[in-house]
């Protein structure tokens, strides 16, 4: 999101970006233990993006859940136009979009939310701005909402929040647009590098500086440029949430979730000791210790009358303990039928969980070849010998070990057949496959099924645009062996009437 200020960048477009932490789906599986459920799959629901950019997000959205209502809100006019632009060629009724300071929303007159998300704003936006999300986060989100908030953390901004200042001090003196002015700050930076102590003291200062090299320039500028030294703590940022009613829940980025999935047994070990009986305040903040967190995606729940002071509907749920009550509707499939428990053991290695063990290997045969909803997994006969809360960490830890998908729909009963023609079965995902040709990276595509997205990188996205015109059936065969079952069971592709 831009500004007028002559401190934000608005002479370029935001890049596009899908950020999973936002999706519906992450940030019920993040508050599952003490979120009220959602059906996602089929009971509307009400969504606002805070700085939404050109809304590719949102449009993705649109598509996955047409039950629900999406309105963004930006302030830049060109954000908007693309937005607009690409919800009216995916034919979406479902999605808005609005032109707004954060201080002027209240008078636009939208309803409450079910879930709210602000990414790329928080940290990048002044006092006075971050106030008047407050009061909009307070005021529509509705009891029970979820709210995702994306920031830069302390201690892993700490090299890179001097590192933009300087920037911007040299990019004040030089003349012309955000680029160029972006050159000239990393020439004069560049000229200093050898000489001054800062650099000398904090070797990370300059690998941020070399990792900068090969990055597109206007994403670059728009990135340090726009940036206001406003990094945070989390724990500044969960008392400030507190203030306004609303309870952590957990990381949007859920690999965040699971320390020990993140730290070797023995770092793990050495975690568990340092943050005992601390409290998950002092948990947090140690976790981001350990990993020089430098950005978090943090997701909140709005506090109502049958939530205690953590947030939990269950009174007997321990508080800060990730469960799976909220999202019992949802379906899980596995992710290579055939995995063996001797890669479990290797990938046990790495980490600070044993993937191989009988619990973990129930849950994997509960699941089986077909798609099963997380309430038949649970109550299935093949885990129900082993305590729930053990069951629901060993689901979790097997879903971002990258073993199970979780889904808001069973997945497609397509088959491919070579007498058929087929073609992309939502609007967005074709809009997206002609307009991205030029995008080096992999692009997000809308699934009804994941409810998230499905990222295609450039030689897939070539693939699939040749075969859809009919050019590479015999020529890449691996092509339609490999992926195209998957696109169909994950409804991206359709047959041809």
């Amino acid at each position: 999101m831009t500004t007028t200020g002559a401190s934000y960048t608005t002479d370029l477009i935001y890049p596009s970006a899908f950020v999973f932490g936002q999706t519906p789906i992450y940030m019920q599986w993040a508050a599952a233990a003490a979120s009220a459920p959602r059906a996602l799959a089929s009971k509307p629901f009400t969504y606002c993006d805070l700085g939404c950019g050109d809304g590719i997000t949102l449009n993705v959205l649109a598509a996955e859940y047409p039950h629900a209502s999406f309105v963004g809100v930006d302030l830049n006019a060109e954000h908007l136009a693309l937005a607009r632009k690409l919800a009216e060629r995916a034919g979406h009724g479902n999605v808005s979009f609005q032109q707004s300071t954060f201080a002027a929303l209240p008078a636009a007159g939208l309803p409450p939310m079910d879930f709210i998300a602000a990414h790329g704003v928080y940290s990048w936006i002044d006092e006075s701005a971050r106030h008047d999300l407050h009061a909009f986060v307070e005021s529509h989100l509705k009891p029970g909402g979820l709210l995702c908030l994306h920031y830069a953390s302390l201690p892993g901004a700490a090299v890179q929040d001097p590192l933009y200042h300087y920037f911007r001090l040299f990019a004040q003196r030089a003349s012309g647009e955000s680029v160029e002015r972006f050159k000239a700050g990393f020439a004069e930076l560049q000229k200093l590098r050898a000489h001054a102590g800062f650099f000398a003291a904090q070797p990370a200062a300059g690998q941020l500086l070399d990792s900068f090299k090969g990055h597109p320039v206007g994403q670059l500028a728009h990135e340090v440029l726009n940036r206001s030294p406003h990094s945070f703590y989390c724990h500044e940022v969960h008392d400030a949430m507190a203030a306004l009613g609303l309870a952590y829940m957990g990381s949007g980025d859920l690999k965040f979730n699971h320390p020990d999935l993140m730290l070797s047994r023995s770092d793990h070990a050495l975690f568990e000791e340092v943050t005992r009986d601390g409290g998950g305040r002092l948990r947090q903040a140690i976790f981001d210790l350990v990993l020089n967190t430098y950005a978090r995606v943090d997701i909140f729940r709005k506090l109502d009358a049958k939530a205690d002071a953590n947030g939990n509907l269950d009174p007997e749920l321990p508080p800060g303990r990730a469960g799976l009550r909220g999202i019992e509707d949802l379906y899980f499939r596995r992710i290579g039928i055939a995995d063996s428990l001797e890669a479990r053991r290797r990938a046990s290695a790495a980490v600070a969980v044993d993937l191989a063990s009988p619990l973990h290997s129930a849950v994997l045969e509960a699941v089986g070849p077909e798609d099963r909803t997380v309430a038949e997994v649970l109550q299935s006969e093949r885990v129900r010998a082993f305590d729930r809360a053990a069951v629901e960490k060993a689901v979790a830890e097997l879903f971002m070990m990258r073993y199970l998908n979780v889904l808001i729909a069973p997945t497609r009963r397509l088959v491919h057949r070579a007498d058929r023609r087929y073609r992309l079965a939502s609007p967005i995902n074709s809009i997206l496959l002609e307009g991205t040709s030029h995008v080096p990276g992999a692009v997000a595509f809308a699934s009804p099924v994941l409810g998230s997205a499905v990222m295609l990188p450039a030689e897939v996205r070539r693939q699939l645009s040749a075969w859809l015109r009919g050019g590479i059936e015999a020529s890449a065969p691996q092509f339609v062996t490999n992926l195209v079952p998957d696109l169909l069971r994950f409804g991206l592709l359709e047959e041809e009437v």
